[in-house]
């Protein structure tokens, strides 16, 4: 069933806003869209006068929602960026060529053949061409602790994606039980103080807020690792999935050189960018919180240009983010005690979604590893 309510946006910012959390009103929502001036939902669950109201709820939290526009850093070839986003279904729609993207299920992409090389070729190349000099490498696992995830403050600000563990307990009773279910017993799991990871940066400032003696200043971390986040069923396409690799460079020291090491690492991947023949733009950008008390913090990060985000556009109405370069204050480093109370360092991040450019090149080239560029088949 279509539920409609009015809506007649004043800027752009307010149709993202209700676009992002509409989908997290009900996991019955299978798509969302605007036309002449309304709102209207495809929803299969019951009392749709009770989600209408939910709906005209959304609508009028979007007129808090102060407007400023994107900020467009840099641009490559004629495609149109941002008028379509890879939230929607319509990502779908793709040339006749079948292997054009790798295909994706279970939340995750699916690569076969040389394409399953593709993942470590591209953590090489970026260790290659974007590593800041003198940056140190790390490994950390994929589940993060609730301590973790309690000093990042990720739960408050995207609680929509998190992902956390349950497990059957070490009891003979429950263990029994459940056997004799055939596995079936779900009320047997209890929850624990572990979550999937939902970026790899984190680790890196536990790691600092836990390291005995003084943190070294104005250093670079590179790590990639397995994130993952509770993404709503209709969005999940090519490339938004429930899991995925990230590669970050996390580089942390005083404020002057947390910037400059921002600003380069964007140049330097624009440059990598246009070398592999993509298309696209550097704008400046926003993280979705979700509660709309935080989007004030969506101005302060567009007004102070904190984010940027490289989107590929391969053709007109398709586009997708690849990469985004973050400045995060003192803000993280401050939350895990790194510096102490005397010399709190500044921090940021540049993280880049290796399963999407991955369907970038595919997307570009098909395949045919000989049709890849050369600085993808040098790495292989």
């Amino acid at each position: 069933m279509i539920v409609t309510v009015p809506f007649s946006p004043v800027h752009p910012s307010q149709t993202e806003y209700v676009r992002d959390r509409a989908y997290y009103l009900s996991e019955l929502i299978t798509d969302v869209s605007f036309d002449n001036g309304k709102l209207e939902v495809n929803y299969s669950g019951g009392d749709t006068e009770q989600f209408r109201k939910k709906l005209e709820s959304l609508v009028e939290e979007s007129r808090k929602v102060r407007t400023l526009s994107k900020k467009r850093i840099k641009q490559s070839g004629a495609h149109e960026c941002g008028s379509h986003k890879p939230g929607s279904p319509r990502i779908a729609e793709r040339p006749r060529d079948p292997h054009a993207f790798a295909s994706s299920f279970n939340g995750g992409v699916h690569l076969q053949g040389e394409a399953a090389l593709l993942p470590a070729a591209l953590e090489r190349l970026f260790r290659d061409k974007l590593g800041p000099a003198g940056f140190v490498l790390r490994k950390y696992p994929s589940l993060m602790s609730r301590e973790i995830m309690t000093k990042s403050k990720y739960p408050v600000h995207f609680p929509q994606n998190i992902y956390r563990l349950s497990e059957l307990s070490h009891d003979i009773d429950r263990i029994t039980e459940f056997h004799r279910s055939g596995g079936n017993r779900e009320d047997l799991y209890s929850a624990t103080d572990f979550y999937m990871q939902p970026c790899v940066c984190f680790q890196v400032y536990n790691e600092l807020g836990e390291q005995a003696g003084p943190v070294p200043g104005n250093v670079v971390y590179a790590a990639t690792g397995r994130c993952f986040r509770h993404e709503h069923r209709s969005r999940i396409n090519e490339v938004r999935g429930l899991e995925f690799d990230m590669h970050e460079f996390v580089y942390v020291g005083d404020a002057d050189f947390v910037r400059k090491t921002r600003d380069e690492l964007a140049e330097k991947t624009w440059e990598l960018f246009c070398e592999l023949g993509f298309t696209g733009v550097v704008e400046t950008a926003a993280d979705h919180f979700f509660h709309h008390v935080d989007v004030g913090k969506t101005l302060f990060q567009l007004a102070g240009e904190l984010k940027y985000e490289l989107r590929v556009a391969p053709r007109k109405g398709l586009t997708w983010s690849l990469a985004s370069f973050n400045l995060f204050g003192d803000v993280l480093c401050s939350s895990f005690g790194i510096g102490g109370e005397r010399n709190i360092f500044h921090s940021g991040c540049a993280a880049y979604g290796i399963d999407r450019w991955i369907q970038a090149l595919l997307y570009y080239y098909g395949d045919r590893s000989t049709d890849w560029p050369s600085a993808i088949r040098e790495r292989l």
